[in-house]
């Protein structure tokens, strides 16, 4: 079975700790349905433990804030979708942070489109 990792951990610039719990709810609910297996991190150290443990073939950002750490999976698990949930799409020009190799999902997504994006091979 496929497995994700979600991480919980974002930041807060726009998303409070109560939304970030709805939106990895209903995350969870997406993805489980599509039949993967979904654990969640609470912090990114925690993320990375269970990266390496699982072999998750997707790691899952709810926040462009997390830019930095998706870069560190990214460099350190080539083979590891990289995602990044947000409603502010970063500009590549503009970024301190290269963003080649990783995925971004825009706020709002259909359930349909974000396993699509999501899950390897979908």
């Amino acid at each position: 079975m496929e497995s994700i990792v979600i991480v919980r951990q974002a930041g807060w610039r726009f998303l409070n700790e109560s939304d970030a719990d709805s939106l990895i709810r209903l995350m969870r609910i997406w993805l489980e349905k599509g039949g993967v297996e979904v654990s969640v991190a609470k912090t990114f150290e925690e993320a990375k433990g269970l990266l390496a443990q699982s072999g998750a073939s997707s790691l899952i950002f709810i926040s462009a804030n997390m830019l930095q750490e998706a870069r560190v999976v990214k460099d350190s698990y080539p083979a590891t979708r990289v995602v990044i949930f947000t409603g502010l799409m970063p500009s590549p020009k503009g970024s301190p942070v290269p963003l080649d190799g990783l995925v971004f999902i825009e706020k709002p997504s259909s359930a349909q489109e974000f396993v699509r994006l999501a899950v390897p091979g979908r």
